[in-house]
């Protein structure tokens, strides 16, 4: 029985993994739009979880650019960003009650206007 319940409560782990890993891509994708504010990432996050896991379960959103590479040509040069968004969250121990720190991280390229 216990052997059962070891194996079903890793599955929920990586379930929650996975689906941080999801709503992390998901915020990063919606900062990465030209003009989308930063705090479009943990409504995007929070939306994406909240039919999930439940959008209280994250206990911290960060997103941050950085600078990749810089293109240039003979018409002109730019630079390449990518936006990192960081979520913490509780490592589920019994159910999705836990302790300790689970984090995700979502990239995505930074879209450059006309």
């Amino acid at each position: 029985m216990f052997l059962v319940l070891g194996i079903l409560q890793f599955s929920l782990v990586l379930w929650v993994k996975t689906t941080l890993i999801d709503a992390a891509g998901a915020g990063a994708h919606a900062v990465a739009v030209v003009g989308a504010p930063e705090s479009a990432a943990e409504t995007t996050v929070r939306g994406a979880l909240a039919s999930t896991i439940g959008e209280r379960y994250v206990t911290g959103v960060s997103v941050s650019r950085i600078p990749v590479a810089s293109v240039s040509n003979k018409f002109s040069s730019s630079e390449v960003e990518v936006v990192e968004v960081k979520i913490e969250a509780p490592i589920p121990i019994l159910g999705l009650f836990g302790a300790g720190s689970l984090s995700s991280v979502g990239h995505a390229m930074v879209e450059v206007g006309p």
